[in-house]
């Protein structure tokens, strides 16, 4: 049993996609925003001079953590395999 690299990246890239919107939807919507409204000047919060380099770095996080998991578990899959 060996590990299709290209299949296995192309799922980490559509994970990632979901999990941006997903985590979008979750975090950014207006129930949520209430809770942020009492820490805005917070010393402890980044304040981002930009958006969308926010949101890039943002993506690029999720992306990484995306692309380690579906490695990780395509590699652990090789060994793991339960047969029926």
């Amino acid at each position: 049993m060996t590990i299709d690299i290209l299949q296995t990246i192309l799922g980490g890239f559509v994970a990632s996609i979901v999990w941006f919107i997903v985590g979008g939807a979750l975090c950014m919507n207006p129930f949520v925003a209430k809770m942020y409204k009492g820490t805005e000047n917070s010393p402890a919060l980044k304040k981002w001079p930009s958006v969308p380099k926010y949101i890039g770095l943002q993506y690029v996080g999720i992306l990484a953590q995306s692309l380690l998991w579906t490695l990780f578990l395509s590699w652990q899959n090789l060994f793991f395999t339960i047969e029926s």
